[in-house]
């Protein structure tokens, strides 16, 4: 109940209307989750040395295996990645089927044990796969290792429920994309050049930022056996939503600045994808961040149009020309996110009174 009263928006509305006392306003803030409390920081930093210290450790076995390369037959080097992957499968079973049905850990704890055992997992599994390229030489393009990388932990990470692992698998997929796109594969010259792998980018990407957002358990067409599936922490879903402002942003700067070769294509799927982003961030689910990266593209599109316009900036009077834009553009946007925040806080306060009169 007081997760809901408390919200972010409303404790900000009353303490600018003097509703809250300003001695009582840090507690507050404590209570809907905007200020951490001293009590906090013992468990944040125990949480932070746990995940560096086994991922310190799975490093330097890698890193131990690689300077030892020449003196290590190959049985032994996979011997010690196999061993690995054996230790973490029986310390999970461990963990999940013995240490925590007897004692009592907080839901934190546990949460903790199996990011730290999923993340060491993904990596030992990338490890193994390298070793064996390197080994038997099968390694010639190295996107098939991200890719492969990716495959093998994917149900892992859709299962995981945890951002981190489906950031990870995000970049692994991305980087796979990247090195597929290096060895300029056929279809990409045939379409007209490397510039066009963004449509392979924007593909891929919106096809991640669409399942994290069906697994979201607040958006209304998820279905309720996956909802148990979303990732607890919501920046996974928003580093997505940026992937893909990225995509859009890259196409509305070629647009710009070749237009005759990617004009019409890219400038209006640029438009389009831009609009649909701001639609959504906008009027289906607030997001105060994602908007103010969105602006922040609208104002890159919008200073590199200038820029085109005007033919160079080495001129006094066109250095002035821009700066002002720049400083222009930059206070509307303020203004705009400052007055759509202070529109979704009075939404906010309406719907708590109209929930404490029902």
């Amino acid at each position: 109940m007081w997760g809901f009263l408390l919200s972010r928006f409303a404790v900000y509305h009353w303490i600018k209307t003097k509703a809250i006392k300003p001695e009582a306003a840090l507690k507050a803030l404590q209570l809907a989750g905007e200020r951490t409390s001293p009590d906090s920081w013992p468990s944040f930093i125990r949480r932070l040395l746990w995940i560096l210290g086994c991922l310190s450790l799975v490093v330097a076995l890698l890193f131990f295996i690689a300077f030892n390369w020449q003196i290590m037959g190959p049985m032994f080097k996979f011997a010690l990645l196999q061993g690995s992957l054996l230790l973490v499968f029986l310390l999970c079973a461990l963990w999940s089927w013995v240490l925590v049905p007897r004692y009592a850990f907080s839901q934190q704890t546990i949460e903790l044990g199996q990011t730290i055992a999923q993340v060491v997992l993904a990596l030992l599994v990338g490890g193994l796969l390298a070793l064996y390229g390197q080994v038997y030489q099968t390694g010639a393009d190295p996107w098939q290792l991200f890719a492969l990388w990716s495959v093998l932990i994917s149900v892992m990470v859709v299962t995981s429920g945890q951002a981190l692992m489906w950031v990870l698998w995000s970049v692994l997929i991305n980087v796979a994309v990247v090195l597929y796109v290096d060895t300029r594969p056929m279809w990409l010259l045939l379409m007209g050049g490397t510039e066009q792998a963004i449509w392979l980018f924007l593909m891929i990407n919106g096809l991640l930022w669409l399942i994290l957002l069906w697994l979201d358990g607040e958006h209304p067409h998820s279905l309720g056996f996956f909802k148990r599936l979303r990732p607890t922490q919501r920046w996974a879903l928003q580093l997505q939503a940026l992937v893909l402002l990225l995509c859009f942003t890259y196409m509305g700067m070629a647009a710009i600045l070749d237009g005759q070769k990617y004009g019409v294509v890219f400038g209006l799927t640029s438009a389009l994808g831009l609009a649909a982003f701001y639609a959504y961030y906008r009027h289906i689910r607030l997001d105060s961040a994602l908007l103010a990266l969105w602006a922040m593209s609208l104002i890159s599109l919008t200073f590199t149009l200038v820029m085109n316009i005007i033919d160079g900036w080495d001129s006094g009077f066109n250095l002035f020309l821009l700066s002002m834009l720049l400083i222009a553009m930059t206070t509307a946007a303020v203004k705009w996110l400052k007055a759509v925040r202070t529109e979704n806080v009075r939404q906010n306060v309406a719907d708590i009174s109209h929930q404490n009169q029902q």
